[in-house]
């Protein structure tokens, strides 16, 4: 059985198949349709940073600021995917960077969190503004730097909670300088978590913890968070995290080891029970934007609903 043309067009915005895309758009499907997840043709160019699909979308006049549902636009989108040459194109042809999303974050804190230096010097020849984060300090020599980012979210249906937990983590980690071996410049944890579209556990076979590896200038522990984990209450998955981090923690300073490189492991592990201490002990704040959430949520139900109706109506037709 044939895909539905809304199921095609997603398909074809997120690969690049132009004529499917023109194809689809003559026979009068709307430039702005969603998939079930609420993401528009446009927001799927810009994860894939198909910026030829872009051009032909705008020409029919998609809506640039479609946003889902944490308020994100397709400009959010490319940012977190890392899709430069898109939000340069995009950027040019009107997209606003000072929209907030449900964290308060503009597309510039999200290049922040965690900070990638090459879309924060875009974003800012751009004029982009912040309003969550700052302008991190210059690196201090001899200091270690920790990150939890640079990992993937396999579908937008994290509830806000879990979100909110990322975020903490990210923050305490942003803050957390230390000399421990001047062998790395730091040690990062991406965290790969399973979502509605992708079951990152499954697809690249990590569940928890992994052992470390060295990118870079830096020392590496993949963390596999199934659902399993964020679907727990807050201390409990806090508790899962801490524990993956920790573990990854002492396989760094083996690796460092082995390799004859310098480290403090007590000092590394002592400070990082004083950050984790912080992390299983303060609840995750809420985000600044946070009571847009009540309000998107009633948006993007309504759609759901419209979308449903259609799909029945279609089912109807073809019977």
């Amino acid at each position: 059985m044939a895909a539905k043309p809304e199921t095609q067009f997603i398909r074809a915005c997120s690969t690049g198949k132009l004529d499917v895309v023109r194809q689809l758009l003559r026979a009068g499907l709307s430039p702005d349709v969603r998939d079930s997840d609420g993401l528009t043709g446009l927001i799927w160019a810009g994860r894939k940073g198909q910026v030829e699909v872009a051009k032909v979308l705008l020409a029919e006049s998609a809506d640039l600021e479609a946003k889902d549902r944490r308020g994100r636009t397709a400009i959010f989108h490319a940012i977190a995917y890392k899709r430069y040459e898109y939000v340069q194109f995009i950027a040019s042809r009107g997209a606003a960077l000072t929209h907030v999303d449900l964290h308060g974050w503009t597309a510039l804190d999200l290049a922040s969190m965690p900070r990638n230096p090459k879309m924060v010097e875009l974003l800012a020849k751009l004029g982009a503004p912040r309003r969550s984060t700052q302008d991190p300090p210059p690196p201090t020599l001899g200091l270690n730097r920790f990150g939890s980012g640079g990992g993937a979210t396999g579908g937008p249906n994290l509830p806000i909670e879990v979100e909110r937990i990322h975020v903490q983590l990210h923050t305490l980690f942003h803050r957390w300088r230390g000399e421990y071996s001047p062998a790395v410049e730091g040690f990062g944890f991406p965290r790969y978590v399973d979502g509605s579209l992708i079951r990152y556990t499954e697809q690249l076979n990590i569940l928890g913890p992994q052992k470390a590896q060295r990118g870079g200038n830096w020392l590496m522990v993949k963390i596999g968070v199934p659902e399993e984990w964020w679907s727990q209450p807050e201390p409990a998955y806090k508790k899962l995290l801490s524990d993956s981090i920790e573990t990854g923690l002492h396989s760094m300073i083996a690796l460092l080891r082995r390799n004859k490189h310098e480290v403090n492991g007590d000092l590394l592990l002592t400070d990082w029970s004083k950050v984790k201490k912080e992390f299983l002990e303060v609840p995750a704040p809420p985000f600044a934007a946070e009571k847009q959430r009540a309000a998107m949520r009633i948006q993007v139900d309504e759609m759901l609903s419209r979308f449903k109706e259609k799909k029945e109506a279609d089912a109807k037709q073809q019977s």
